[in-house]
């Protein structure tokens, strides 16, 4: 990387004389020839390393088909009426999608993946996806 900054800097530097009106052909052509070599270069090097055509793989889905939820969770009447409400939201033919925002750590998630064990429990969908969206991508 360091030679190709420095291939760079000579071309701006020897790029031409009285303001671009006057071209150092001469130096040009052989910054042009280097530039080629070096080009060639890079293009083997990534021929000969480039054996991984994945770099990442997705992380797998959890087995358990509970919805983890705190060990120190405790269901208060208000938790289990936003829980009904949500389940009922869900029942309607309408309803494609629930959405659950305020501050932060007041018990959003808990409270998803509470009314997911529920949604199993009593048979409504076979399957419960959740997923977090935040700004902050931690």
């Amino acid at each position: 990387m360091a030679n190709v900054q420095n291939l760079k800097a000579k071309i701006d530097e020897n790029k031409s004389c009285l303001n671009g009106w006057c071209p150092n052909w001469r130096c040009l052509y052989w910054l042009g020839r280097k530039a080629s070599k070096e080009t060639r270069k890079l293009s083997d090097l990534q021929k000969k390393y480039d054996k991984f055509s994945t770099v990442a793989r997705p992380k797998p889905l959890p087995s358990s088909k509970e919805l983890p939820a705190p060990r120190h969770f405790t269901s208060f009447e208000t938790t289990e009426l936003a829980c009904n409400q949500i389940i009922e939201s869900l029942k309607r033919e309408s309803t494609k999608m629930v959405g659950l925002h305020g501050l932060g750590g007041v018990g959003k998630t808990t409270l998803a993946k509470f009314a997911g064990n529920q949604l199993r429990q009593q048979k409504i969908f076979d399957d419960v996806g959740i997923a977090t969206i935040s700004r902050d991508p931690n």
